[in-house]
């Protein structure tokens, strides 16, 4: 259960004194962030390898088209439900991180299960908000790239919003896009430094499977001090 909340000294306002802060929080509780994402990324890891599995060793049985044609659906069948069942549970670790995220910045404590049961409470949103943060990016993308990165930059605080300030999907993307004009810098350069550690991480042997679950845990903490951060500059004076 999620610990009362004490009041925070003053933080400095600038990007650097932001990013720091969000390391800083990150490294505190590293092992707590990241299992909040194992609980959800190795189970898929092991689906996924099971699926290679299957495939690997019915493929040199196969003696008729039928069969092929078996096999190939076993395999598509179950490469969609990898990929559902990785989408679904992706948004569920979303909500829980950015609770843990926003209960630490407070100056609170929260167990793994209560920040499960916290993303649980708002999974339906969550997913609604993911599949359209996913399509409009995907969509951007598609049209020479810069539109899918704007897409991102107007709607990454929007699962901050749903869970921070419990609001409604709608509500929350109209509140990402204005927050985001508020912190254009931090929300460039944490993604910046998002995308370059996943990539060098990425290149590590076996540990590479799992970036994610450091890299992604960081930038919800430093969007959810940035998002904060925004929140006051757009409070009226």
């Amino acid at each position: 259960m999620s610990t009362p909340t004490q009041p925070q000294p003053a933080q400095a306002d600038d990007l650097g004194a932001l990013l720091n802060r969000s390391f800083n929080l990150f490294f505190a509780r590293i092992g707590q962030y990241v299992v909040i994402s194992l609980i959800v990324a190795v189970p898929i890891l092991v689906l996924s390898l099971l699926l290679v599995v299957v495939m690997a060793t019915g493929a040199p049985s196969v003696e008729s088209p039928m069969g092929a044609r078996a096999l190939l659906g076993i395999g598509t069948g179950g490469v969609v439900l990898v990929s559902i069942l990785g989408f679904l549970g992706g948004a569920l670790v979303l909500g829980a991180l950015i609770h843990a995220a926003r209960t630490q910045i407070a100056g609170g404590e929260t167990s793994v299960g209560e920040a499960y049961r916290a993303a649980l409470s708002k999974w339906l949103p969550l997913v609604a908000v993911t599949i359209v943060v996913g399509l409009a990016a995907s969509v951007g993308s598609l049209l020479f790239l810069l539109p899918g990165l704007a897409a991102l930059f107007f709607l990454c605080l929007t699962p901050i919003a749903l869970m921070v300030d419990d609001l409604g999907v709608g509500q929350a993307l109209s509140r990402s896009c204005s927050l985001a004009l508020k912190v254009p810098g931090e929300i460039i350069v944490i993604g910046l430094i998002a995308f370059a550690a996943g990539v060098v991480l990425g290149l590590i042997p076996i540990l590479g499977l799992f970036a994610n679950c450091v890299v992604m845990p960081w930038a919800l903490i430093a969007l959810t001090l940035a998002y904060e951060k925004a929140k006051k500059l757009a409070a009226p004076a």
